[in-house]
């Protein structure tokens, strides 16, 4: 492969890391707005609470003591575990997706490396090949020159 089609893949390859680098951007700050929700629902998830557990001190009110008991019991139990494991999901689906992006990060990095190496050893070559043509055109006029003396 020429010089210049590795320099084509390694400006797509540049390309390509930008745009991962982007997406695990991207995915750090929907990360970052899950732990925000996370922390918006455990709160409005507390004054609920705070809430019921006020209702369940009205004094000589039974069945609003029980009400507000049961409110309580609901909301720190079945409602509460049911939304934090799906806060808990979603992070778990936003790490796995950032550590595939950051492989592709890695795999993009060294892919990268290997062309600019590739690059430099090519270039190398060319450079080694052009020198041992011109020496081998200055021994050939050299040969020509003593030939052309000798006759």
């Amino acid at each position: 492969m020429g010089v210049e089609a590795m320099e084509r893949q390694l400006e797509n390859a540049h390309v390509a890391l930008r745009e991962l680098e982007q997406e695990r951007e991207g995915l750090a700050s929907f990360m970052t707005q899950v732990a925000n929700g996370r922390a918006e629902f455990e709160g409005q998830l507390a004054r609920k609470r705070n809430v019921a557990q006020r209702m369940r001190l009205v004094p000589n009110a039974k069945l609003a003591q029980g009400i507000a008991g049961l409110i309580d019991s609901r909301l720190d139990n079945g409602f509460s575990g049911g939304i934090e494991g799906c806060f808990d999901g979603v992070a778990r689906e936003g790490q796995r997706a950032i550590a595939q992006v950051e492989q592709e990060i890695q795999r993009t990095r060294a892919t990268i490396a290997s062309l600019e190496d590739n690059i430099v050893a090519e270039r190398r070559r060319i450079a080694e090949e052009e020198r041992r043509r011109a020496e081998e055109a200055a021994r050939a006029a050299a040969e020509a020159a003593q030939a052309a003396r000798q006759v």
